[in-house]
């Protein structure tokens, strides 16, 4: 196999991740919400925001399984590959590296969307909880970027790793 290819495959399989995980996660949730479902009304605010992350999770499932050659051509874009194998340290490094930044980033998406719109929603309607809250959850922000940025550079991370391993 190819780097791409091994890169695209692990797509495919975060993809299936994802989608499992939202199928799983949203019975559990529907559940939840039928069994203390008390006010219909007041629960229906919470309706909205569910159903879009849902859509949003089944999305990029879809999207990470549709467009995983495209995705994977960009994380390995640096070098022309042909049918023979030769994977230096490096190779064998930035492989592990992506595919550790995407499990995290799959991982971390829920709480991601969660954190987010929890701020988002504070900000506009309780300033006071927003200015007390921010520092807290602004670190799942900033790990989520942190991770998707070293998705992006694996590559140069990767080189410069097997330069201070000497292995």
């Amino acid at each position: 196999m190819k780097k791409t290819e091994i890169i695209q495959l692990t797509f495919i399989v975060l993809g299936i991740l994802i989608i499992v995980r939202t199928i799983l996660a949203t019975g559990d949730q529907l559940s939840m919400m039928i069994k203390y479902w008390e006010n219909p009304s007041s629960s229906f605010e919470w309706v909205i925001p569910f159903v879009i992350v849902f859509l949003v999770l089944l999305s990029m499932g879809y999207i990470l399984i549709r467009n995983s050659r495209q995705f994977a051509n960009r994380v390995i874009m640096d070098e022309e590959e042909t049918g023979k194998i030769v994977l230096q340290k490096s190779d064998i490094f930035q492989i592990s590296l992506v595919i550790l930044c995407l499990y995290f980033i799959v991982t971390l998406f829920p709480a991601f969307i969660s954190t987010a719109f929890y701020l988002l929603v504070n900000f506009f309607n309780d300033f006071a909880l927003f200015k007390e809250i921010w520092q807290q959850q602004i670190w799942t922000l900033l790990l989520y970027i942190f991770l998707f940025i070293s998705l992006l550079y694996s590559r140069k991370f990767s080189i410069w790793l097997e330069k201070k391993l000497v292995v």
